[in-house]
């Protein structure tokens, strides 16, 4: 079965503040488990459905901690030990964010190939 994602993601953590839309006005803590330029994986405490909008708000951990604050719907969900994996696609992220994540996600992986060719 071929890859799905449209961009590639890294594993990285961050704290994530979400309120799923429309009828909730309670704020709710997460983490990320992973990023990229069109969405972010996070641990939910509770079941999200597909199609599910949120309003979501979080740090990027680049050298200017930018701030990300846009609309998101679920994607997918599942189970995991302490919660649920929920993969949510950005969707009115504005270009100049959409290229701050980007960015952050090539430095990342820039280091890693770097980190790979060091004579052991």
């Amino acid at each position: 079965m071929g890859e799905k994602r449209k961009f590639v993601r890294i594993d990285v953590y961050t704290k994530v503040e979400y309120t799923i839309l429309p009828m909730h006005d309670r704020t709710l803590r997460s983490e990320s488990k992973n990023i990229s330029q069109g969405g972010i994986c996070i641990l939910a405490k509770e079941e999200i459905s597909k199609g599910t909008f949120l309003h979501l708000r979080f740090y990027i951990p680049d050298s200017e901690q930018t701030f990300i604050e846009c609309l998101g719907e679920a994607a997918w969900q599942k189970r995991a030990d302490n919660g649920y994996l929920t993969g949510i696609e950005f969707r009115d992220l504005d270009v100049a964010k959409e290229l701050k994540i980007n960015m952050f996600v090539l430095r990342f992986l820039k280091k890693v190939k770097e980190y790979d060719n060091i004579p052991s």
